[in-house]
């Protein structure tokens, strides 16, 4: 056989970090201007912290988890949820379901089961992602690990 198999070719392409997704911190910030042309947007801010790397570049621990945090136009309080995510389909702690999807500027996350968000500090509020087009799908852009500090300050206390 002259040629190698497509397969082994695409296998040398494809990095470990870029097999097991995107990596890093991604963020959206949706402005007044945006969310009064889309009424329906329920989201006005979104943060995905992929791979929990701190700004050092060095991990906490193993079992860290993906975060994702927001706030609702309706209620500045903090929610979030954690991921486990197995190729690009993630679960969320509240059975939900979300895809991620690399883009040129960072990912595109898409609600696919609607699930509430827990409040942060374990309040007594709930934030509910639909699965829908109008509501449940967020282009975020990557930003450095330096901007994405909130989840490693909350957890290590300070």
């Amino acid at each position: 056989m002259k040629y190698p198999s497509l397969a082994l070719c695409l296998a040398f392409l494809i990095t470990p970090a870029e097999a097991a997704g995107p990596k890093g911190c991604f963020e959206r910030v949706y402005d007044a201007a945006y969310l009064s042309q889309n009424n329906v947007q329920q989201v006005d801010s979104i943060q995905v912290q992929l791979g929990m790397m701190p700004p050092d570049g060095q991990p906490d621990s193993e079992e860290d988890q993906d975060i994702v945090a927001l706030t609702f136009r309706e209620n500045p309080a903090l929610f979030y949820f954690g991921i486990s995510c197995k190729s690009n389909t993630c679960e969320t702690d509240d059975s939900g379901r979300v895809r991620l999807e690399t883009t040129a500027s960072g990912i595109k996350l898409t609600v696919l089961k609607s699930f509430n968000a827990a409040q942060e500090g374990g309040g007594p509020l709930s934030g509910k992602l639909e699965a829908d087009a109008d509501s449940g799908v967020f282009a975020l852009r990557k930003v450095s690990s330096s901007h994405c500090t909130y989840f490693y300050e909350r957890r290590k206390g300070k």
